[in-house]
This record gives C-alpha cells, structure tokens and sequence, in this order.
C-alpha cells in the first residue's frame, strides 16, 4: 500500500515539473516576442533604455503580471540587479531575474546575501563606512572646517 502511494506521489512530481518546465518555456517565448517587438534580438545585448522599453510596454506589464512579477519592484530591482557591473546586460540575465522576482518564491541565502550588498553599497555611496562587528555599527568620517577628520559613530 505505501508503495503504491509513493509511486502515486512521484507521478504526481513528474506532471508538476513537466508543467513548470512547459509555463518557463511559454513564458521565455512571449520574453523573446517582446524583445523582438523592440527591435532587439535574445543574443543582442541590453541598454537601460532598452530595458524600459520593454518592462513599460504594455504587452510586457501584461507578461509580467502573468507570471506574477510587479512590474514597479522589477523596474527597481533591475538597476541594481542587471547593471552592477556595466551599461549593458544579456536577455538571459533579464529572464533569470524576472523568473526570481515572481510572487510565489521564497527568499533564499542568496537574497538575503545580496540584500546586504544592495546596503553596504547605498551606505557607501551616502559616505558611510559599515563596520560589521560584534555591535553592528556604522562609522563614517567627518570633516569639521579647520578641524581634524574625526570618527562619528552612528547607532
């Protein structure tokens, strides 16, 4: 009996995964569609203005609705995600993060490790130098007039 509900259940598993795959495949041609809509092939590479050409049109709100991505959270993310290193990045790159930014995954490590990134580098680029020790603080220098530069710890 416990044999035959085991193979019940992997049979099950087998049509899930079979579906995902079938819905990620539906999903990248209606992304490779869209792009072509704008003139951009999949192996072209991608410019910020490119990238909102195709987040705001309104066939690729519709595509990210369907998979269930908000739209203005991926707009956002995608500075941050896409062009860290460059102006440009690849249609893979912008699929991967669509598929990652779809309300029913859960956050991983990995989410979490580049939540932190996203921080330090904010708090950088505000002239903040996180200092991750055992009381969490953050210092930055000030330069006060004639004075000395001197640490402020901020809590």
């Amino acid at each position: 009996m416990n044999m035959l509900v085991g193979v019940m259940v992997e049979g099950v598993n087998a049509v899930a995964v079979l579906e995902k795959e079938a819905f990620n495949l539906n999903y990248v041609q209606e992304m490779t569609g869209l792009l072509q809509s704008v003139g951009k092939a999949p192996s072209d590479s991608l410019t910020r203005d490119d990238m909102k050409l195709i987040l705001l049109c309104e066939k690729g709100v519709q595509v990210a609705q369907k998979v269930g991505v908000d739209i203005e959270g991926l707009a956002e993310i995608a500075e941050f995600q896409l062009f860290k290193n460059g102006n440009s990045t690849t249609f893979s790159g912008l699929v991967d993060l669509v598929l990652q930014m779809r309300g029913t995954n859960t956050a991983t490590v990995r989410d979490i490790m580049n939540l932190r990134k996203f921080i330090v580098d904010e708090l950088s680029a505000l002239g903040l130098k996180p200092s991750f020790n055992n009381s969490y603080e953050a210092t930055r220098e000030v330069d006060l007039d004639d004075s000395e530069n001197e640490d402020e710890t901020l809590v």
